[in-house]
């Protein structure tokens, strides 16, 4: 790996760096790669019931198996925060649904606005679907909707608790936070025909399409995917290219911000896709800055950020993603925008430390 041409750090750089001082001091004797090897070998669940063929090294996830890595992960949570030793299914009902309002205003000038979609509250919404088709791939179930007053069709899906679609649409804000193109996904359990179960509804995504040779694409597109990686870093969206290229889609028609899109961010933050949180491999050091780019660990995010983008021969083109981070972090948006989505005050609290450390640890990996 290229190593980055090191530089003198930024005024911003050195805000944050006070404000999570103590919390980087522990990180000192850490493995830096420990975050994200261990869990991206184990990755993989059931898909529909079904023996789910994994990419990552374990070659078929059984249902056994899934039972065993679930087991497996609540024993090594770490005891020092809810953030970790959180179990979705055990998480006692809870009806509360502030995503029905507006996301907090972010501090980057590049953010993307809410969609108009949404003007009348996402419940209101939820509740006048009518179902137009089946989910188009995925691993948890839903339908593909339509809302009768605007015409727009709306992906739905049926996650399995609140937290876990809480946290999907967190993932989405903060996308749209730094100014990186993502569907507005909203929660509710108001969706007509979900039963009150929650799910997370995602304005569908017109004129974008799969991508599966990254190689064959010009040298703008390919500097605007290096320019975003940092995100998908930060947020350890391990899913962010998709098993079959189908969560990082492609809009030749349109331009800037908006030539491409990230969709179904469920496994980013605490959780992965399936639901299972990622508990002490979702931590203050963003491995996911190496592991994404790993050809055994994540054969596809390989193919799109290495081989492609090249994302560590071209650090500079990082820059400007992880300056924004930071002013995200230093203004607090992250603790905002937890709130928002739903978590109480404590978890909102922690996550915002954890992600101030792991901006901080992005910064210095590239020497921003």
């Amino acid at each position: 790996m290229p190593t980055a041409r090191r530089r003198n750090p930024s005024a911003l750089h050195d805000q944050v760096e006070k404000q999570v001082k103590a919390r980087m001091q522990r990180l000192i004797d850490e493995d830096d790669e420990r975050t994200g090897q261990r869990d991206a070998r184990r990755v993989g669940a059931l898909w529909e019931g079904r023996d789910y063929p994994d990419l990552y090294g374990m070659g078929v996830i059984t249902k056994e198996q899934e039972k065993a890595l679930w087991a497996e992960d609540r024993a090594s949570f770490a005891p020092e925060s809810r953030l970790y030793t959180y179990n979705p299914r055990r998480a006692p009902a809870r009806r509360r649904n502030p995503s029905n309002s507006e996301p907090p205003v972010s501090s980057v000038a590049a953010a993307i606005g809410p969609d108009p979609l949404w003007s009348e509250g996402v419940n209101a919404v939820a509740a006048r679907l009518v179902h137009a088709g089946r989910k188009p791939g995925g691993s948890l179930p839903g339908f593909l909707a339509r809302d009768p007053e605007t015409g727009r069709k709306v992906l739905v899906k049926l996650v399995r608790s609140e937290d876990h679609a809480k946290n999907e649409t967190l993932a989405g804000a903060l996308y749209r936070a730094l100014g990186i193109n993502a569907p507005d996904l909203r929660w509710t359990t108001h969706t007509a025909g979900a039963d009150g179960r929650a799910s997370i509804l995602s304005p569908w995504m017109e004129g974008y399409e799969e991508v599966h040779d990254y190689t064959r694409l010009g040298a703008a597109d390919l500097a605007a995917l290096a320019r975003s990686f940092p995100a998908d870093a930060w947020l350890a969206n391990w899913d962010t290219v998709g098993l079959e290229f189908d969560n990082l889609l492609f809009a030749p028609q349109k331009r800037g911000a908006l030539r491409w899109s990230r969709i179904d961010p469920g496994g980013a933050l605490i959780f992965r896709a399936m639901g299972a949180p990622k508990g002490k491999f979702f931590g203050e050091k963003v491995g996911e800055f190496d592991t994404l780019v790993n050809a055994g660990m994540n054969p596809t995010s390989y193919h799109v950020f290495a081989e492609a983008a090249d994302v560590h021969g071209n650090v500079d083109k990082m820059v400007p993603t992880v300056a924004d981070i930071l002013t995200l972090v230093q203004h607090g948006y992250v603790e905002k925008a937890a709130r928002w989505a739903g978590f109480d005050a404590t978890i909102s609290s922690d996550l915002a430390a954890l992600m101030r450390a792991r901006a901080i640890d992005l910064a210095q990996r590239v020497e921003a």
